[in-house]
């Protein structure tokens, strides 16, 4: 994915204003704001991984409500119950290809 992110190692004080690819990149690629029904404003911060199909994997606790999970991606589309979550899904995977 592109990015106009500085780059972890520092390459001088002149970093041109482009966009530029990068390696283990840990920015995340968009934020949705989402109000809530109690009128609060929740940010979801979306971020791209790339798991080792081999790594043991630790699942870190979710929301009081909600598991975590990790799905292919088509059956995570279907998961999801916001219209606008499913594009923003979609099109991380239109990033990275399936």
């Amino acid at each position: 994915m592109s990015t106009r992110a500085p780059p972890k190692i520092k390459i001088g004080h002149d970093i041109p204003d482009e966009a530029r690819e990068l390696l283990d990149l840990t920015e995340p690629f968009m934020l949705t704001i989402r109000e809530t029904a109690q009128s609060h404003v929740k940010l979801i911060w979306w971020y791209i991984a790339v798991l080792d199909k081999d790594a043991p994997v630790a699942m870190p606790a979710g929301e009081a409500d909600f598991e975590a999970g990790f799905f292919p991606l088509d059956e995570a589309v279907q998961k999801l119950s916001f219209q606008n979550d499913c594009d923003v899904l979609e099109r991380a995977i239109s990033l990275v290809g399936k």
